[in-house]
């Protein structure tokens, strides 16, 4: 009787950054017979791992054909598997919401702001934000919502090396335009200059009352002579 011969199986560990396809698993075996100068192979070896792809260690396990390999025992030493953090550089943009608005005497505002990551398997339900994503205004000018890096973290475990490219909201409530028509005036020669005066065109009405300008100042061209002397306004922005 010729029994089959010992000889062990050792399933080698490896390992996998987060999101990759697994490896190709391999195995040793010590104690095969060399025949005619080659060293026999076992036949008919499957190796597969425990379920799962969050990070952590899993089983590689063997099976064996015996019908195979009739002329050895084999006894296996599972191998094992780690699936460790992505560490795959990752973006993510933020842009803010942003809107323009001409001044019509009412407050607006804006809220929100969009993410994309440049990598796809990472997902931006991972970011999490501590900040107030809204502004809102009455009079001209520019609001920014006030968006930060700092406002912005990743949650995930799995993959632990993102940053974040921020791009602040705003609202803009621009200027609403006005003319202001100078009326004409003239004097008599030797006499004072009169009152200068002007209209306005699209002014709003509040209360069923026209706004009107502030600090206006009108004035002339130097001259005392007999002539035409231009009239110019000058508004203050401020």
């Amino acid at each position: 009787q010729i029994a089959p011969k010992p000889v062990p199986l050792t399933v080698a560990d490896t390992s996998k950054m987060y999101g990759e396809p697994d490896p190709e698993f391999g195995f040793s075996v010590e104690g095969l017979v060399e025949r005619d100068g080659a060293v026999e192979e076992l036949k008919d070896v499957e190796l597969a791992r425990e379920e799962g792809e969050d990070l952590g260690e899993y089983a590689i396990s063997a099976v064996v054909n015996a019908e195979s390999n009739p002329n050895y025992a084999v006894t296996v030493e599972a191998g094992k598997f780690t699936i460790v953090p992505n560490t795959t550089e990752i973006v993510v943009t933020v842009t803010g919401h942003t809107d323009s608005v001409v001044y019509d005497g009412e407050e607006h505002a804006v809220s929100g702001f969009d993410m994309v990551s440049s990598v796809e398997a990472y997902s931006v339900e991972f970011v999490s934000y501590d900040g107030d994503s809204a502004v809102a205004g009455t009079d001209a000018k520019i609001y920014s919502m006030g968006l930060a890096e700092s406002n912005f973290a990743n949650t995930s475990v799995n993959f632990t090396n993102v940053s974040f490219v921020v791009e602040d909201g705003k609202l803009e409530i621009v200027p609403k335009p006005v003319t202001l028509t100078i009326a004409n005036a003239s004097k008599t020669y030797g006499e004072e200059d009169p009152e200068f005066t002007y209209t306005t065109e699209g002014l709003l009405t509040f209360n069923e009352v026209e706004d009107s300008l502030k600090s206006v100042t009108l004035s002339r061209e130097e001259g005392t002579d007999a002539g035409e002397y231009a009239i110019t306004a000058t508004v203050d922005a401020d």
